[in-house]
């Protein structure tokens, strides 16, 4: 297990790095942080997905991608809605500027947080091997 949370680490941190990069795109140069939390995160979910599920969890991919997919959409939404509600807590305590770099830090603080819990959640839900203990979860 060692091994797989250093591995998902080094993804984390190049999703990380990509999220949060978009990220300030989207609130620097256009002012859209909430719909631009959601934007970023989509496209790092993503190569976090793939990059996850072929290296970090190779071992418990016996089949049932579909599934595994399903539940790692199930814990993005999760995440994002958890991420934006908290970028929009920010939003009313920032003010009204939609271009600050107050909204940048906030949701890198956010991920990071945000990381540990995906990881278990990763582990032990979304890419957990066909016939451990954890089946009985759902």
């Amino acid at each position: 297990m060692l091994r797989q949370y250093a591995l998902f680490m080094v993804i984390g941190g190049l999703q990380f790095v990509l999220d949060n990069f978009l990220y300030g795109l989207f609130v620097t140069e256009l002012g859209f942080p909430l719909i631009g939390n959601v934007a970023s995160r989509l496209m790092a979910a993503l190569v976090g997905y793939l990059l996850n599920a072929s290296l970090t969890f190779k071992k418990e991919q016996e089949g049932q991608l579909h599934r595994k997919f399903f539940r790692y959409v199930c814990l993005w939404v999760v995440m994002t809605a958890i991420s934006t509600g908290g970028l929009a807590i920010a939003g009313v305590v920032i003010g009204g500027n939609k271009h600050s770099f107050s909204y940048v830090l906030t949701k890198i603080i956010l991920e990071l947080f945000l990381s540990a819990l995906s990881f278990l959640a990763m582990k032990f839900w979304v890419f957990r091997a066909k016939n451990s203990p954890e089946q009985l979860i759902g």
